[in-house]
Parts: structure tokens; C-alpha cells; sequence
């Protein structure tokens, strides 16, 4: 994955708690590839219906403890 690229949560993706924010069936655009540790990249996305920053503010604060803004690439798919 790369920059530009058209994404969705994968099934993975959307069991997991740290992406408990996004909506349902949204789509996003890769916009910076965040690196973590020597190896292993995480992707930060823009969202076109889900807001981190108004959902972690909104949400408890047991929600937002678990809640992730970068997403490991194994949450991700691309769009059909």
C-alpha cells in the first residue's frame, strides 16, 4: 500500500477495538505511511465519513483508551 491508495477496513480490521471508531462500509485515502519500529509500517487514513477526533472527544473513555488513529496494514483492504 502506498500514498493515494483507496482503502476499507478489512474483516480483521473491523473486529478489532482500536478502529471501533470508523463507521460502517467507509472508504479513505492512505495519506501518510507512519514508520514503526525497523520493520513495520502503519498507515494513517483519511476517512470520508468517520472523524477521529470528534468521535474520541464524544466517545467514553474506556472507548477511546483502545481507539487507534493509525491502522496496521493487516486492518486494511484495498476498495473494490
Amino acid at each position: 500500500m502506498k500514498v493515494g491508495d483507496l482503502v476499507t477496513l478489512s474483516a480483521y480490521g473491523k473486529k478489532v477495538k482500536r478502529s471501533g471508531w470508523v463507521e460502517d462500509n467507509d472508504i479513505g485515502i492512505i495519506v501518510k505511511l507512519v514508520p514503526w519500529g525497523h520493520s513495520f509500517l502503519e498507515y494513517k487514513v483519511k476517512w470520508t465519513k468517520s472523524d477521529y477526533k470528534s468521535k474520541s472527544k464524544a466517545g467514553s473513555m474506556a472507548e477511546t483508551y483502545y481507539w487507534s488513529e493509525d491502522f496496521p496494514r493487516k486492518d486494511l483492504r484495498y476498495v473494490k
